[in-house]
């Protein structure tokens, strides 16, 4: 696709998603918390035996066993999973706080990230099954991060960072995030 199909179809799935849920009172109170432990939600369809879940693994060991984490990060998992296998189960073990949302509305999952009072949120799963981005279209945190669910941007102004390295975005492709 060139840059201004690209840029189009962006767009596209930014009106969409944020004109799909109206959790405006979400977004107006948005604020940064000042509070230790930094709270760090994780949003994701995959969680269970999936690429997306083995890489998120070992995140997930660092938070529990690199002494620069331990006792300054909690994390939530915000599980829209349909499917439970027994890397589920590992998986469950290293969050602090376990939410099932399969079958919660997105205003529902707002607000318990707003609850939870959540200063990082990830997203996992990009536009790939058991995707959130209503959720996040609607800012529903102070920091919003797109990271490897799908290599390619959201398309959402609410998405503050997406995690990559050169690898798998390189420079001359970074435009497409904009």
């Amino acid at each position: 696709l060139d840059a201004d199909r690209q840029r189009q179809i962006l767009e596209s799935y930014r009106q969409h998603y944020e004109s799909q849920t109206d959790l405006k009172t979400a977004k107006s109170q948005v604020k940064p918390m000042r509070h230790t432990p930094l709270r760090v939600g994780f949003v994701s369809g995959d969680f269970r035996f999936h690429p997306v879940s083995r890489l998120l693994e070992s995140t997930l060991t660092q938070f529990r066993t690199n002494p620069k984490f331990i006792n300054q990060v909690e994390i939530f998992a915000y599980s829209n999973n349909r499917f439970q296998d027994e890397y589920t189960l590992r998986l469950k073990s290293k969050f602090d706080v376990w939410c099932d949302v399969r079958d919660w509305s997105d205003e529902h999952l707002a607000e318990q990230i707003s609850r939870d009072k959540i200063d990082i949120l990830i997203d996992l799963s990009g536009h790939t099954q058991g995707h959130r981005l209503p959720v996040f279209a609607n800012k529903v945190a102070p920091l919003q991060v797109s990271w490897m669910g799908a290599w390619g941007s959201t398309g959402l102004s609410s998405i503050d960072y997406v995690l990559t390295d050169s690898i798998s975005v390189p420079e001359s492709e970074e435009s497409g995030f904009a």
